[in-house]
């Protein structure tokens, strides 16, 4: 197998509980090969970021199902658009210098009944600024560099409680924690989780960055837009962006959501995220992508696809829609400049479909070859369909060349 050229996906963190006990990962967001942030505009990179984690390509494999903690900036808390983890696998980090008003708490109040856990970061005795806030967060991370005496820390954490309902007592954390002695101050001052070099350093996390088509993201935006958008609306614009439709496989199928089955086709995707999870993915990878895929390549596989979907239809026993699947993504090593197996591995797709892509094996195998063979004009290779199957094929080409020519046209 070629060799993968990996990028720099992100970096994590380990937080852990007093028993050391591994209890999350904050993610932080690299764009370099450097193992630190630079960071202009914190929307973008938190999108980014978030983009890498879900849809970037990296080992699950020793990948523990626990907390993520990720910073999110005033903005996309207040968007309707930017969480795509469930609730119960996310801590959502507040700045400390964010804007507090009315709009802000609503949304936290609003956020924080779904189930979605809130924390301050790096608060270092901003209790005059902060204390509209205080009440709704549940971990309030401390930034220990700032105390160095334990009878003031023990005052503010004390102050902090005061502030906090009865019902809702707040989670300390420390973070920057640097030496032993920093880290029996803190056990003893009553923190219950711990961040820091002491116990680890930030690891860098190497995969695959994959890139979305920004005009097709933003046609999808726009449909998405209309209340009345039907799934096969969606699911249309969604397959004419080779990248996207991988991304979104990749993540229904991903431990993320933990299905009880494969998921193999857009259309299924889109029915188990739902419109809105696909409205959110649509916003965050218009604005991380930024590569295309190449005009004729793009055709190419799209006539591919149309005609598998087209010839499964004629079958009795197989999903029309994954059909579409392996006709689309028999050419993803093209689109993403990587090997064709370790792809179709790293996205979780069901064995019969990566079978059929990379040794055209069972009922969908035999679909693409007819569809390769036709696409290269390698008519004499048919000889064991009948004329009735071969007429058949050659109108469905006709149809799926005028179907990707519309498509084309619309979205130039």
């Amino acid at each position: 197998m070629e060799e993968i050229k990996q990028d720099v996906l992100f970096a994590k963190q380990p937080i852990y509980d007093i028993n050391q006990n591994l209890y999350g990962y904050e993610i932080l967001f690299r764009d370099k090969s450097t193992n630190f942030a630079d960071i202009r505009d914190g929307n973008t990179a938190t999108m980014q970021l978030l983009t890498n984690y879900c849809s970037g390509i990296f080992e699950y494999i020793n990948q523990p199902y626990v907390k993520i903690f990720i910073n999110m900036t005033r903005e996309l808390i207040l968007s309707e658009v930017f969480i795509p983890l469930p609730p119960e696998r996310m801590v959502i980090e507040i700045l400390e210098d964010s804007v507090i008003d009315d709009e802000l708490l609503t949304r936290i109040d609003e956020l924080r009944k779904q189930g979605y856990i809130f924390a301050i970061d790096d608060f270092h005795n901003q209790i005059e600024e902060l204390e509209p806030l205080l009440p709704v967060m549940d971990i309030i991370k401390v930034d220990i560099m700032e105390f160095t005496d334990q009878a003031k820390l023990d005052s503010i954490l004390k102050k902090i409680k005061s502030l906090m309902p009865p019902q809702n007592r707040p989670i300390f954390l420390a973070e920057k924690v640097e030496t032993q002695t920093e880290l029996n101050f803190c056990k003893e001052s009553g923190f219950e989780l711990f961040q820091g070099y002491y116990l680890s350093r930030p690891e860098m996390v190497f995969g695959k960055r994959i890139e979305s088509n920004s005009q097709n993201a933003f046609r999808l935006l726009s449909a998405l837009q209309d209340e009345g958008v039907s799934i096969e609306q969606v699911r249309e614009l969604v397959s004419v962006d080779v990248k996207l439709s991988y991304q979104l496989l990749k993540i229904v199928n991903s431990p993320l959501c933990g299905l009880p089955k494969k998921i193999d086709s857009i259309h299924d995707a889109i029915v188990f995220l739902g419109l809105k999870v696909v409205k959110q993915w649509a916003m965050i990878l218009t604005i991380s992508s930024h590569n295309q895929c190449s005009q004729e390549l793009l055709r190419v596989l799209l006539e591919r696809a149309k005609l598998c979907e087209l010839l499964a239809q004629k079958e009795t026993g197989i999903n029309s829609e994954t059909g579409f699947t392996v006709g689309l993504f028999s050419g993803i090593d093209l689109v993403l400049q990587a090997d064709k197996a370790w792809l179709l591995n790293q996205i979780d797709l069901s064995n019969e479909t990566i079978q059929a892509i990379l040794d055209f094996s069972g009922e969908l195998g035999r679909i693409l070859k007819i569809a390769m063979h036709i696409e290269k004009a390698e008519l004499s290779l048919l000889d064991d369909l009948s004329i009735d199957e071969k007429l058949y094929a050659t109108n469905a080409s006709i149809e799926a060349i005028h179907w990707v020519s519309d498509i084309l046209n619309v979205t130039k």
